[in-house]
């Protein structure tokens, strides 16, 4: 795990999908968040009736629901992060639009951009860590959170799936 300080992140952005409306600076509390992907090795360790292809052990885990992925946290003493956490994890301090920066590296995160994308081993991606090390936070797989799929507050586009009925990946 690595530690992510407290202080000021830039969350959100103004030009992409409504959902993502307002960027705005919040506060968070400092938290650890895992550096990697859960892998099927870890993930079947806590659940031995997971199933994977063999050789995959290091790839992450995936098909779980958000049930399952808040259960192997607890098993193994940890939590899912909210998504505030996660966004601070992924995008640094400075609001960056990607781990590595502003503009987009097909070369550096695994992304249908080039070609179509298919899960690979965990921390393969070097050159797209986040400012706190953290591998894989864009692309290769979908990361649960513990927030409900909300509007950020200033939002004025309100839909339908809001609320209560879906969480945040």
């Amino acid at each position: 795990m690595v530690l992510v300080p407290a202080g000021e992140a830039i969350i959100g952005v103004d030009n992409q999908s409504p959902d993502e409306r307002p960027r705005r600076k919040i506060f968070v509390e400092a938290f650890y968040i895992d550096k990697y992907e859960v892998t099927n090795a870890e993930f079947t360790a806590v659940f031995p009736s997971h199933r994977f292809d063999k050789g995959k052990e290091n790839f992450p885990v995936v098909g779980v629901t958000w049930t399952q992925a808040t259960a192997f946290a607890s098993a193994v003493k940890k939590r899912l992060p909210t998504e505030i956490e996660w966004e601070k994890a992924a995008r640094g301090a400075d609001g960056r639009e990607y781990p590595w920066g502003s503009l987009f590296d097909a070369g550096i995160a695994n992304t249908n951009a080039t070609s179509p994308a298919k899960v690979k081993e965990v921390g393969q991606f070097r050159g797209g860590a986040s400012p706190y090390g953290c591998l894989d936070m864009a692309g290769n797989a979908c990361e649960w959170t513990s927030s409900w799929y909300a509007a950020y507050p200033g939002n004025e586009v309100i839909v339908k799936e809001y609320g209560q009925l879906y969480r945040s990946i």
